[in-house]
């Protein structure tokens, strides 16, 4: 049995925006090796001094990811790289490129964007609901158009508990205010952003949210689906288990705990995290760039890509440290273990204690056997981190996914099996610990895991230690409650 899905991106040419982003390459290393057939994909590249597009491509196929199933060569073969701006009008292309990507281009997938939640309203606007409308505008003069998918985020609507497949509207015009942030100054916008904001906790889910009200405003133009992922994960099976190429979101978390730079967490342990392997994520946005142009829809259609795994933050975040205890890390500073609070003044006191103060003797060290200090500078970043996302690490939603599980119960068997999501395939959570440090390890730590035995002797050495510490601040707590109760009476 064939896959209507291949079949359908066959032959076609696509056109990718965000393409060199964690998902981006994902969904490019996908698109090759399940479609050997495709025609071209186009990327969209900012342009960069020195660099021209066979060789920015060139060095895209030398990354990792396109190593694990032999890619390399298919990568030059099928993917050209288009220089343009998504942020300016027409992408400030050649007239060349426009013209190719006018005639060719069936699908478009448009990823670019900033994560960052702590850009300024007028980046955060220009980067992620600009460059949105600019490419709709775009894609209006595309003349063999079948769909363009739009990948948003399922926390952009951050004020509704149980979030629905749908567009929830907002009181502020995006197109208004794509205006105001051109012509108003720095100042003005940061006196008004966080009245602007309403509920948002940071320009990242306003800005999203407000591209959502345009993809729906302009889905009567364009054969438009909106998708919205969760809380991105490395991947359960593809490219290989456990891929991951940064240090964003839980990975960072269990890699700097596993480190023992990590002693306090801001999340409530309890709750079941919304994430979304990344493997899922991107065979659900390629199914829906399959389903938008096969169906008729009167409103732009909205699908959740969530997955509820049943397990708790202490539960995963247990199973990845156990992984550490058997297999640690070449360069660990500390013995690994990780408290999780919802308190942010509990956070605060344990990170200040447990981890500035240790980072700040082990600086004070280096500096003075003439090395760089880089500890304290590592702390500020972790602790800043979790005052930008603790909006969303103490609090619960849940996530109406229907759309997705209906989507996937349509695709045939052979699509099922090429691409698999959340109904069709199950995790088990240890394994996928596992595999996701021992990935993470590799590429991002580039530890290569030798000496395994002298690491756990080490580790060993770093627990007698951890116990000791524990102790004498214990023993002088209750020393000073001591002279204080001594002086009193």
């Amino acid at each position: 049995m064939k896959s209507q899905i291949v079949e359908f991106y066959t032959g076609k040419t696509v056109f990718v925006t965000g393409a060199t982003g964690f998902m981006g390459k994902v969904l490019l290393e996908k698109l090759i090796r399940s479609v050997p057939d495709i025609k071209k994909i186009y990327i969209l590249l900012r342009p960069k001094k020195g660099y021209n597009p066979e060789l920015r491509v060139k060095q895209l196929a030398e990354s990792p990811i396109f190593t694990f199933n032999n890619l390399n060569a298919k990568v030059k073969e099928k993917i050209e790289a288009i220089c343009g701006d998504i942020t300016k009008e027409g992408f400030d292309m050649s007239i060349n490129d426009r013209e190719k990507l006018i005639d060719e281009v069936s699908v478009v997938f448009h990823f670019a964007a900033s994560v960052r939640m702590d850009l300024s309203l007028k980046e955060a606007v220009i980067t992620n609901t600009k460059s949105t409308y600019e490419l709709f505008k775009f894609c209006m003069n595309l003349k063999n158009l079948q769909s363009v998918v739009h990948l948003s985020t399922a926390y952009c609507n951050v004020e509704i508990e149980n979030m629905e497949e749908k567009v929830y509207p907002i009181d502020v015009d995006p197109y208004k205010i794509v205006d105001m942030v051109e012509w108003m100054d720095e100042k003005c916008l940061n006196a008004i952003t966080k009245r602007l904001l309403g509920p948002h906790p940071n320009t990242y889910t306003f800005t999203k949210r407000l591209a959502e009200i345009i993809a729906v405003d302009m889905g009567d133009k364009l054969p438009l689906i909106i998708t919205r992922p969760s809380i991105v994960v490395p991947s359960l099976s593809e490219p290989t288990p456990g891929w991951v190429d940064n240090f964003y979101g839980p990975i960072g978390i269990f890699l700097a705990g596993g480190i023992g730079i990590l002693k306090s967490c801001l999340l409530d342990g309890e709750a079941i995290p919304e994430v979304i392997p990344v493997d899922f994520a991107i065979n659900s946005v390629i199914c829906c760039g399959y389903e938008r142009a096969k169906t008729n829809y009167l409103t732009t259609p909205t699908i959740n890509i969530t997955n509820r795994f049943p397990y708790t933050w202490r539960y995963i975040l247990d199973s990845f440290l156990e992984v550490t205890y058997k297999e640690p890390f070449k360069h660990s500073l500390w013995y690994c273990e990780v408290y999780l609070t919802k308190s942010y003044f509990v956070f605060m006191i344990a990170s200040f204690f447990f981890q500035l103060i240790p980072a700040l003797l082990v600086d004070f060290l280096l500096i003075m056997f003439l090395q760089k200090p880089f500890l304290i500078s590592i702390q500020k970043r972790l602790i800043l981190s979790f005052e930008i996302v603790r909006h969303f690490t103490v609090r619960k939603w849940t996530f109406d996914n229907s759309n997705c599980i209906k989507l996937e119960e349509k695709l045939d068997k052979a699509d099922k099996e090429i691409f698999y999501g959340i109904i069709t395939k199950d995790a088990d959570l240890k394994k996928y610990a596992v595999e996701s440090y021992r990935t993470a390890k590799k590429y991002l730590v580039k530890d290569d895991g030798k000496n395994i035995e002298l690491y756990r002797f080490r580790d060993t050495i770093f627990y007698f230690l951890n116990l000791f510490v524990k102790f004498y601040l214990l023993y002088m707590v209750l020393k000073g409650c001591y002279v204080c109760l001594s002086y009193w009476f």
